[in-house]
Formats: structure tokens, C-alpha cells, sequence
């Protein structure tokens, strides 16, 4: 058995390796840009919000607070007339990525943890190479795709309905 200490820089690299890796793929291949659709009349849409002055939080259209209201007439036919969706709204004013940016490398450093802590009580030293990155690897891709979990369905998907 290995110990964790003896992993600290495996975990610090690996963290470090997916998150320039990740920065890569949304930055310079844009992999999200097809994701998000542009409206033809923005303009006007934040026209209407701001005159609103929603408070910043994700909004569902139309809202229910109980399923039993899907058998309202009322309630069918807005979801039949639409829009349908969900709305997030920030803050207003200039984007600040670096919070954000923080808070991805240090969850690739928690998985990464997870992932060795794992990999120490399971394997052996001396083991090869490729069985470690199975295990490894078994562990961290599905808590790398969490982001794609927290999702609303149909969220960003390539190739939605409308």
C-alpha cells in the first residue's frame, strides 16, 4: 500500500494538467461556443429585464411549485405557448473569471485527492502503469463531468430542439 503523502505530486500535476487542459479546450478550441445561442432581438429582451430588476438567481419559465399543476389547463397551455426555459442571472457589471478559475483548480486538486487516495488503498507499489490510470481515471472522469449533472435537462446540449 501506498501512502498519501508519498502522492503529493502526482495530485498536484494532475490537478494542474486538467486544468490547462480544460483552459485550453474552452478557450482556444471554444468546445462550449455551439452551446450557447445568441437571441435576435437581445436588445430588447434586456430591455425588458432590466425593467423588471429580477434579483440575480435562475428563473423557470413557466414556473410551477407543484406538479399537481401540470393538469391546469392554464398551466398546459403556457408551457404550450412557451417560451419554456430557464433563466440565470448574475450580478450586473464587468465579468470576474478569477473566482471562478480558483474554484476549478481547486476542485480538480480535491479530485485528483480522491482519485490517489483511492488508487493508495487499492493498489500496490510497482503496479503498472496503465491499470493505475484505470483506476485513477474510473474515479475522476465522472466527478470532472459534475458540472454537466447540475444541469437543467437539455442544458446546453448540442443539437437542442427549440
Amino acid at each position: 500500500m501506498i501512502s498519501l503523502p508519498q502522492l503529493w505530486l502526482p495530485i498536484v500535476l494532475s490537478a494542474v494538467f486538467v486544468y490547462v487542459a480544460s483552459s485550453l479546450i474552452h478557450m482556444v478550441v471554444k468546445w462550449h461556443n455551439p452551446d450557447y445561442l445568441s437571441l435576435p432581438n437581445e436588445d430588447e429582451v434586456r430591455a425588458a429585464i432590466r425593467r423588471m430588476n429580477p434579483a440575480p438567481g435562475q428563473y423557470v419559465l413557466p414556473r410551477i411549485t407543484d406538479m399537481g399543476q401540470l393538469k391546469s389547463p392554464d398551466v398546459q397551455k403556457k408551457f404550450v405557448e412557451g417560451p419554456v426555459g430557464f433563466l440565470m442571472l448574475r450580478k450586473s457589471g464587468s465579468p470576474n473569471m478569477l473566482p471562478s478559475l480558483v474554484q476549478w483548480f481547486f476542485y480538480s486538486l480535491l479530485v485528483s485527492l480522491f482519485a490517489a487516495y483511492l488508487s493508495s488503498r487499492t493498489l500496490s507499489l510497482g503496479t503498472h502503469y496503465l491499470k493505475v490510470f484505470r483506476v485513477t481515471g474510473t474515479v475522476a472522469f465522472p466527478a470532472t463531468r459534475r458540472e454537466r449533472s447540475r444541469r437543467p435537462s437539455g442544458w446546453g446540449s448540442r443539437g437542442a430542439r427549440r
